[in-house]
Formats: structure tokens, sequence, C-alpha cells
């Protein structure tokens, strides 16, 4: 999976763009999909949009990246956008957790840096009980490492997805149930949190 940061006022015309970019993309034998997400409330993140292009393999990511600098379609689109988006940061990110995915879902996700990866990963799946005892099942919970990404090498994006708002909003209510919040205090000395948010994704024009 790669993210990319994006400054942009206009959010759903960015996805527009990013659905007609995928096409020609595709149109071309590159092997992607890709949403657009924004911030509901992530602190400082304002006016940004992720960019989020998910590939089955590293190899489809090269191989979309060469096809996208080949493409002349592709690039004279990517070119006209040029003036109303500014890319400031990419991540190349491998899953490592796959609980499968909602359409237009909600989302808190945390950017974690393990101190120890394999005991953190025993704790999400305490989490995921947990989420399932408590009435949660339907929140899925996916692990992504970051591959390349500077001084976000070692931290891990979980993300916690909710097929609506109403069922996010619910579990974000539930942070101050005594066995979310002792999970939170077991997990303290497992991981340092780097950031986090409430996320959406947003429909083209």
């Amino acid at each position: 999976m790669l993210i990319a940061t994006v400054e942009t006022a206009d959010p759903s015309g960015y996805a527009q763009f990013v659905k007609e970019l995928t096409a020609l993309q595709q149109e071309a034998g590159a092997k992607l999909t890709t949403d657009v997400w924004v911030p509901l409330a992530a602190g400082q993140e304002v006016n940004v949009a992720f960019y989020v292009a998910e590939y089955a393999s590293g190899k489809d990511w090269l191989q979309s990246s060469a096809i996208m600098g080949e493409n002349q379609k592709a690039r004279a689109l990517q070119r006209s956008m040029d003036a109303k988006r500014t890319i400031t940061g990419i991540t190349l990110y491998r899953q490592i957790r796959d609980d499968g995915e909602y359409p237009n879902p909600k989302a808190l996700s945390t950017n974690v840096r393990p101190t120890d990866a394999a005991a953190y990963a025993k704790a999400l799946d305490v989490l995921d009980a947990l989420l399932d005892k408590n009435g949660f099942e339907d929140i899925k919970l996916n692990v992504w490492a970051v591959s390349a990404g500077g001084e976000l090498a070692g931290v891990q994006l979980v993300s916690l997805q909710a097929p609506n708002a109403e069922r996010l909003g619910a579990f974000l209510d539930s942070t101050g149930q005594p066995w979310l919040q002792k999970w939170v205090a077991d997990a303290a000395s497992l991981r340092t949190v780097v950031s986090n948010g409430v996320y959406e994704q947003v429909s083209a024009d």
C-alpha cells in the first residue's frame, strides 16, 4: 500500500482526479485500487487528503509506477492537477494484518512505533478478541508496517475500521470503558503513539 499526503482545498475534486487517473492506469495494465481519505479529527491535518493505492505485491507497485511514467494520457492528467494539489509526502507499507475493508467506511487510525513487534502483534490479538466480546464484532482491525518512509521507518499503521459513522461513534464512546482502558494501559510499554485521528473516504464529484 502506498499513501501520499496531499494538500488540497477540494477533496472531492481531487477524488474525481484520482478516479480518472486510476482508470487510465488500469486501462494501461496497472494492477491497483485507489481511495481518497480525509481527516475528520486529526490535529493539525487541515486541507489535507490522503491518496491510498493498494497493490497485491511490490511487483505490481513497481509495474504501476512504470506505467504512470510512460502513459502520456495519465501524465497529462497529472500535470493538469499540479496547480490544484501539492504532494507533501509518500510512504510505502506492507500489510501485516488483514481483517478486510468496508465500502465507504469510517476509521480510527493510529501510527505507532512498537518497542517489541511480536509482543505488540499479540496485544492486537487481545484487542481483537475484546472487540468481539464487547459488541464490536463489526470493527475490522487492519495493520500495515512501513516499508519505505524515511523518518517513519519502524512505524505501524493500525486502523480500526467501522462500516459507518454510527458504529465508529459507538466505539469512540467506549474508550472510557474499563476493558478498553486496561488494554491501552497494558499496551503502553509495547508502543509509542506517533499520531492518530478519525478519517473517512471521499467520493468523487
